[in-house]
């Protein structure tokens, strides 16, 4: 015993141990490798198999209606929304409130977010949420809600599908002082 205090010790059994700090990898994409567990994937590679990210935060959302212009302002207390990112995974939630608009915004509503939606092979990409609206007048033929993405996008947009089937988009044109957005959305990005 000289007295030295243990920071790091690999077992007998292979474990490893840290004692104090964090373990850090140092080098870019690199990270945990999970290549020789036993329940391998279709297409699943090495690479495929590496935790190399981790990140918890918030980002502040915004609103945009698509390309037809106009502005809507978001309360500054009710703007925040959270993610946590696991891999290339990651999970967004939020409650929003509409302070303002202005110049009449028409287009579809987006809910801007701090990521893109990756691009994944055949209709892989394409995202959907639980979403919850306070204040915001649906037609009587709606028959459910969801928060939408797709890949290449940034945003969500509040899809709804009519009593025929089809599905559409609300537009920011019924969006109010007062309105609240609330939704939970789980992406996967490139």
């Amino acid at each position: 015993a000289d007295g030295s205090t243990s920071t790091l010790s690999l077992g007998t059994s292979g474990d490893v141990t840290v004692d104090t700090g964090n373990l850090v990898i140092g080098t870019a994409d690199k990270g945990i490798s999970f290549a020789n567990a036993g329940d391998v994937g279709a297409d699943e590679t090495v690479s495929s198999s590496v935790l190399d990210d981790y990140e918890v935060g918030y980002a502040t959302a915004t609103i945009t209606a698509g390309s037809a212009g106009g502005t809507v302002n978001l309360y500054n207390n009710h703007d925040t929304i959270s993610y946590i990112k696991v891999g290339n995974l990651v999970t967004i939630t939020g409650e929003i409130a509409v302070e303002s608009i202005t110049d009449s915004p028409s287009g579809q509503i987006q809910i801007n977010m701090p990521f893109t939606g990756g691009d994944l092979t055949e209709v892989g990409d394409r995202f959907v949420g639980a979403i919850v609206t306070r204040n915001i007048p649906y037609t009587a033929d709606v028959v459910s809600t969801c928060a939408r993405m797709t890949t290449g996008l940034s945003y969500i947009c509040i899809a709804q599908t009519i009593d025929n089937g089809q599905e559409t988009h609300i537009g920011a044109d019924v969006l109010a002082q007062y309105d609240e957005i609330t939704f939970t959305i789980t992406i996967m990005v490139a």
